[in-house]
């Protein structure tokens, strides 16, 4: 008994560590993904920050792929007025949700018959 506790410690810290990485619903924008897009690198990265902070306050962050391309330009000014976001942040986090569901990410790839 006394070897036991610590045996299926050992056991699930191992198992832990052999379960795959969660995909993450704010993924940085790849260099190449924010070249094709038209938006420059600091509205991206701005866009991703305001994204996990704002968006997470008042519920989880949704994974880019929940939502087709015409879905997200329909919530995301609903959710900026909720937000109390200015017009520039409004910019920044459509310009970095659109361009993740643009560069086709694992995160927008997997909604059933999304819009790319």
């Amino acid at each position: 008994m006394r070897y036991l506790i610590p045996a299926v410690l050992f056991c699930l810290a191992m198992a832990a560590c052999a379960a795959p990485a969660p995909r993450t619903a704010a993924p940085p924008v790849t260099p190449s993904a924010a070249a094709r897009s038209g938006y420059d690198a600091a509205s991206l990265e701005r866009g991703r920050a305001i994204y996990l902070t704002a968006c997470v306050r008042c519920h989880r962050a949704r994974l880019v792929g929940d939502y087709s391309a015409a879905q997200w330009r329909d919530v995301l000014p609903v959710m900026a007025r909720k937000s109390r976001l200015t017009a520039a942040q409004e910019r920044d986090v459509t310009a970095y949700v659109l361009t993740l569901r643009a560069a086709g990410t694992p995160q927008a790839d997997h909604a059933a018959g999304a819009v790319q």
